[in-house]
């Protein structure tokens, strides 16, 4: 596989409508993937969740820096060296490089730090981390990624109901730091939920209300959320275009989407 070249890269970002560095981040992020997955014994390892799944599996609008994964509670289940290893070997066209060189081992996950490259846009990185926080809850899927530049391949990914579970643990832990998953939420409930692109992407809301009070613990659950997403009110406007799509909906649209989430995917009414 080779580096897309400026003018592939210029398409690439005028058909989705973003920056030629998003466009560059994002190409660079669907090569890592393609080389986590195809090594059975990383990629049958973790379980990929998070924004680039939803956006390269369920096609989001949002782009992400990161790439996030579970690997459950059997540490030993992934070889952090034989990921390093693969990712470089298979990304050598992009001058990929691991930033710290060593992986860190923490409580709840296995941070790989920032993944640097080098392209036709100048250079940029992306995030790696595997959560080994809990076990997978319920079956994972294989998710097509088919993408611009890339051969379609198939990830391991969190079951959709698994991933909206951990988003209400998101949106409460780091609100005001991440309007992304306000978003996520929203795309969840008034895009996925009202036009699934396949059977299988139709969301089970009774797996979805069990799932999250064994995801997220609170006191009082509606209110904890509901403050949590108004604390996006006065930043989101600023981070439309930005961090968000500009095609991003506006607070006020996305606030009525999550209070009915609420009702229908959580337990607290």
């Amino acid at each position: 596989m080779r580096t897309l070249l400026p003018e592939e890269l210029t398409e690439y970002a005028d058909g989705y409508g973003i920056g030629a560095d998003i466009a560059q981040r994002d190409y660079v992020a669907v090569r890592v993937a393609h080389a986590i997955a195809t090594d059975p014994a990383i990629g049958d390892a973790v379980a990929l969740k998070g924004g680039f799944v939803l956006r390269h599996g369920y096609g989001s609008g949002r782009t992400s820096k990161d790439i996030d994964g579970t690997i459950g509670t059997r540490h030993a289940a992934l070889d952090p060296r034989r990921l390093q290893r693969t990712v470089r070997g298979q990304c050598a066209d992009l001058g990929l490089r691991f930033d710290p060189r060593d992986p860190d081992v923490g409580v709840d996950s296995l941070d790989f730090g920032n993944l640097e490259y080098t392209g036709p846009f100048g250079p940029g990185f992306l995030t790696l981390e595997m959560s080994f926080r809990e076990d997978l809850m319920l079956s994972p899927r294989r998710l097509a990624i088919d993408a611009f530049g890339v051969p379609v391949f198939s990830v391991r990914a969190l079951a959709i109901e698994e991933m909206i579970a951990e988003k209400w643990r998101c949106l409460v832990q780091r609100s005001p730091r991440r309007p992304g998953d306000l978003y996520d939420l929203w795309f969840y409930w008034d895009i996925l939920r009202r036009a699934p692109r396949t059977a299988d992407d139709a969301i089970d809301a009774a797996a979805v209300r069990r799932l999250v009070p064994r995801k997220v613990d609170l006191h009082d659950g509606r209110a904890e959320i509901v403050a949590a997403m108004q604390a996006y009110a006065p930043v989101w406007a600023n981070a439309v275009g930005d961090i968000l799509p500009a095609d991003a909906p506006r607070f006020e649209e996305v606030e009525q989407a999550v209070l009915q989430a609420i009702r229908d995917w959580t337990p607290w009414r």
